[in-house]
């Protein structure tokens, strides 16, 4: 889908194992072990997760600005007339193909923010374009789909690094450039249809989708569908509300009066700003295992004292300003009908704030990424897609219990394992496994028997009931 609205809530941290330079963190999900592992030479990602980022204290200085314009061709040679017969509204132009999809606008100011947010990942992820191994230095990756590919530089920096691999984006808008290296090539598309690939991808890549997706759910199954065993999927997601540990932003700001009012425009209109801290449970119910979450904080200016929170600061600064208000001025004029003038007078005052050093607030941004299970694991009656979650936990627990009671006979066990295993719809599989249980233990209270006989008779009956609804 079309490149999405720069936003996402999300507060709180992960439970972090991993430190860096003293900053540190990202949480590890998933018992089973990676195909082959990075070279001993990747360079750790940079992770600000739960460090509280220091302000300095003396004068603003301004950056020197940097030239960031290039050309780019309307369209690929391919790509029907009307796709790219864009909307011009409050002197602004918005894709026409799927119109209303996406809310930010797709004119040159707003390719340059692109290229600019491109950069300020670099900064955020140690000048990698990733988190996931097919990032890491010397790693051969085959066909890689980059989903919201905006202005594809992202597609095509990737395929300079990995000359090896075949490189798909898609965007709702054809913004794409006109000369491309030969391994990348893009379409117009929209994210919400069906995903029909003749093969499917080593490498599922999205950044900044969050208000674009209708359902992560929905999206996250799609990747998984698309990917080949053994593949990763990457999704990285800022929050559209910035938060401060200090207090010095306050809950009456603009700034925080307009993210409201965004995110409820956004919910009626089928896109809500996510906590894209979720993230990483929606990968885990999508199937996916090794997932990890990792999270980093982009400052709103350069108010941070040390220097790498400081360029970033600058960075993401212009990225929030151009962004927000490209944003707001088509949410609040066609969802709240506020008129043009009201929204210019609204983005001053966010501008004002924005720009304000003793106001020490960050977005902050997640970073998550999974695998999908190779052939192997998949075939394995073991192997559940639900793994890590509360369901499995309790499915863990159940056949504990099981054990306990059938005395250790271990085809009880086995059966009732691979019922769950087999069974697609968890909330099904649940409830006839308690039930199972639940028949035991009454069996066991009421008649003084043995457990062994009502286990092998409830594990059959439940193996009966479960083929009714599978």
């Amino acid at each position: 889908m079309s490149r999405a609205a720069d936003a996402v809530p999300g507060t709180a941290s992960e439970n972090a194992t991993r430190t860096e330079s003293g900053n540190v963190t990202e949480q590890a999900v998933g018992s089973v072990p990676a195909p082959g592992t990075a070279p001993d030479t990747a360079p750790e990602p940079v992770i600000d997760q739960d460090v509280v980022i220091a302000a300095d204290d003396t004068d603003v200085t301004e950056d020197d600005s940097s030239d960031r314009a290039s050309s780019r061709a309307a369209s690929t040679s391919s790509v029907a007339a009307s796709i790219l017969d864009y909307r011009l509204e409050n002197g602004r132009t918005y894709h026409a193909y799927k119109d209303g999809k996406y809310s930010l606008p797709n004119d040159e100011r707003e390719n340059d923010r692109l290229d600019l947010q491109h950069h300020l990942f670099l900064l955020t992820f140690n000048d990698r374009l990733g988190n996931a191994p097919p990032n890491d230095p010397h790693a051969t990756v085959g066909r890689v789909l980059d989903v919201g590919a905006g202005t594809g530089i992202w597609a095509i920096d990737f395929a300079d690094e990995h000359p090896e691999s075949e490189v798909l984006g898609f965007d709702l808008s054809a913004n794409f450039p006109e000369y491309t290296p030969p391994n990348v090539r893009f379409e117009v598309d929209d994210l919400d249809e069906p995903w029909i690939y003749s093969q499917p991808f080593d490498y599922i890549h999205s950044q900044m989708m969050n208000g674009s997706i209708s359902d992560w759910d929905v999206h996250a199954k799609k990747s998984f569908d698309n990917l080949s065993p053994g593949g990763w999927v990457e999704m990285n997601e800022c929050n559209i509300k910035p938060e401060c540990d200090d207090g010095t932003l306050k809950e009456d700001s603009m700034l925080l009066r307009t993210v409201q009012l965004v995110q409820e425009v956004s919910v009626k209109r089928g896109r809500p700003a996510m906590d894209m801290k979720g993230l990483k449970n929606v990968l885990l119910n999508a199937g996916f295992v090794e997932v990890r979450l990792m999270q980093y904080k982009w400052p709103t200016n350069d108010w941070p004292k040390e220097q790498r929170y400081k360029e970033i600061g600058n960075w993401s600064h212009e990225n929030a300003v151009s962004g927000w208000e490209g944003l707001c001025m088509a949410v609040l004029t066609r969802g709240l009908g506020w008129t043009p003038t009201e929204v210019i007078v609204a983005m001053a005052q966010c501008r004002k704030e924005l720009k304000d050093r003793t106001i020490h607030a960050y977005y902050p941004l997640y970073s998550v990424y999974g695998r999908k299970p190779t052939e192997a694991e998949l075939a394995e009656k073991s192997y559940c897609p639900w793994e890590n979650t509360v369901t499995l936990n309790l499915a863990r627990w159940c056949l504990h219990l099981v054990d306990d009671l059938a005395g250790g006979d271990r085809s009880v066990r086995n059966r009732t394992a691979g019922l769950i295993a087999s069974c697609c719809d968890v909330a099904i599989a649940g409830v006839l496994f308690l039930c199972d249980v639940g028949s035991v233990v009454y069996s066991a209270k009421s008649r003084k028997r043995s457990f062994g006989s009502p286990l092998k008779k409830a594990g059959t009956l439940l193996a009966a009931c479960s083929s009714l609804y599978l």
